[in-house]
């Protein structure tokens, strides 16, 4: 099968320097989280090597390229499609005219914390009365689910393979657009 099959990129090792490059904190917080819930058992849950191995994210005592864009604090300078551009543009055209810019890098699972919460502080609110009451209720214009739904659909179905496979997010009054470039 390996020979008919080329190996998959996150597969792949990578140039990172563990000792240098690997952000421990996350890794250590992300493996409890994956305890806590249940998913996996860690053949040792405070020794980082092991955790990565157990995780298929490092082989050998060298990341994968998968291990070093999930953990990695620099991810960024060795592979710039990891990086997301969010815009909160004023009108509903792409132009100069913008409330809100950022490049987003670094682990992934932090990017897309911190992607969600620029677009949950950029997206306006509905505010309605219901029948009956005197106090107003508020919701987001998008639903939570549909906007949680989009961000991971774009984060595992971008080509990270691809020095051009970046994500956009583009938060316009009336729409808004998640998309691989």
């Amino acid at each position: 099968r390996r020979q008919s099959e080329p190996e998959r990129w996150e597969r792949r090792f990578s140039d990172a320097v563990v000792s240098e490059d690997l952000d421990y904190e996350h890794l250590s917080k992300t493996a409890d989280l994956i305890q806590k819930h249940a998913r996996q058992k860690f053949r040792d849950a405070k020794n980082p090597d092991l955790v990565l191995e157990d995780l298929q994210l490092a082989k050998y005592g060298k990341l994968t390229n998968g291990g070093d864009v999930l953990f990695c604090k620099n991810s960024a300078n060795r592979y710039p499609q990891v990086r997301v551009k969010a815009v909160r543009f004023i009108s509903d055209k792409s132009d100069d005219t913008y409330t809100d810019s950022k490049y987003l890098e670094g682990p992934l699972l932090v990017v897309l914390e911190e992607l969600y919460a620029f677009i949950t502080r950029n997206t306006p609110t509905v505010t309605h009365f219901p029948a009956g009451q005197l106090e107003r209720q508020e919701r987001p214009l998008y639903p939570e689910e549909a906007i949680r739904e989009g961000l991971v659909n774009a984060f595992v179905h971008r080509e990270y393979a691809e020095y051009s496979g970046g994500l956009s997010v583009f938060i316009y009054p009336k729409r808004l657009e998640i998309w691989n470039s």
